[in-house]
């Protein structure tokens, strides 16, 4: 399949272990003229056959687009897989992937900055024999083709094995290429892109709220606005936060129709008790103030600051730290009307504030 990307191994800083617990080298398995390939490397007895393929050999300028990496056992023992700290950060990728993108002139596509990072998590993973995992990858979080062409893609990631008869797991480095061709954009393409990634997401697709969310054009908020009104479902919360990107009344004005979210709204059966029911309600409502406050429009603000005296303390901290960021003329009257919140952080914060402006 065009486009279908070669894992090269290669294995180094082998810790003191017997000779029979040392990886081998990778040994090409198979590789054609059409660029299809699969790489194998041993781990003791086991032999890891690794490939990486594009869900398709093109796709459109603006769309999101997913690949998927394969590592099959095809030896003869088991071996345990250690994938080490898959960090978490505000763009959703994980940062111990290394994906880069080049025309055909040799220019780099550039990668996202991953925004704030908030810890990370590692697990094993363990193949016997003949099993495989499968790991999917929004490759437009690394790159968000701009311009059709040609593009030259280098995966990097290191992965520790060890096999069972090894004491000791052995750092593996993994290197990819391949192509991918990007086409033009095509309005009428574009939209049934979008109208299929609804679809996919109302059925639970677990890819299409991740694709829906990476899109940055406003094509894409009439499917979001649909998508964060439904009963509240595990992507109703990045549907939401998405808005907060565009500058459109129509996003605006569904984050100002969350903000009044309340537990009766939600459906008693999915929760143990009215407790955690009331919490959902109030996550919504917060995560909609949070996208006003990173929306550019111009209501967003109006919107926002209408709520510093509303009942939830995060909310109300959400509105401070909004003010504080305006012109002192804006800023100080709400910052000293806040000094007297009922909530001490929010009282704390409005203090260090008004230091500052002091």
């Amino acid at each position: 399949m065009l486009g279908a990307l070669s894992l090269l191994a290669c294995v180094r800083g082998a810790p003191r272990t017997p000779p029979s617990s040392v990886a081998s080298a990778p040994r090409a398995l198979r590789s054609d003229g059409g660029g299809d390939s699969v790489s194998e490397f041993a781990v003791g007895r086991a032999v890891l056959r690794v490939s990486l393929a594009p869900d398709a050999p093109s796709v459109m300028v603006g769309e999101p687009s997913y690949v998927t990496l394969v590592i099959e056992n095809a030896g003869a023992e088991a071996v345990t897989l250690e994938y080490s700290w898959m960090g978490r950060n505000e763009l959703g990728r994980p940062s111990n992937y290394s994906i880069e993108a080049q025309d055909a002139q040799g220019a780099a596509v550039p990668v996202p900055p991953i925004g704030p990072e908030f810890g990370g998590q590692s697990w094993n993973v363990t193949l016997d024999p003949g099993h495989s995992r499968r790991t999917r990858m929004l490759l437009s979080l690394w790159a968000p083709f701009a311009r059709p062409g040609r593009y030259a893609l280098a995966l990097r990631t290191t992965m520790p094995a060890r096999a069972a008869s090894m004491t000791a797991a052995v750092e593996t480095a993994f290197s990819a290429r391949a192509h991918i061709d990007v086409r033009p954009e095509n309005p009428a393409d574009f939209s049934a892109m979008i109208a299929a990634l609804e679809a996919r997401a109302q059925r639970s697709d677990e890819d299409a709220p991740r694709a829906l969310v990476w899109i940055r054009d406003p094509r894409v908020i009439d499917a979001l606005v649909r998508l964060a009104s439904r009963p509240l479902a595990g992507e109703t919360v990045s549907y939401l936060f998405a808005l907060g990107r565009f500058d459109d009344e129509r996003a605006v004005a569904a984050l100002e129709r969350s903000l009044r979210v309340t537990a009766a709204d939600l459906d008693p059966s999915r929760y143990a008790n009215d407790s955690l029911r009331e919490q959902s309600a109030q996550s919504l409502r917060l995560t909609s103030a949070q996208a006003l406050d990173r929306s550019p429009h111009a209501r967003a603000l109006t919107v926002l600051l209408s709520l510093r005296e509303d009942r939830n303390d995060n909310v109300r901290l959400t509105v401070l730290h909004r003010a504080a960021r305006l012109p002192r003329a804006q800023s100080e009257p709400v910052i000293r009307a806040m000094l007297s919140d009922r909530y001490a952080l929010v009282r704390q914060e409005a203090e260090r504030y008004l230091r500052e402006l002091r």
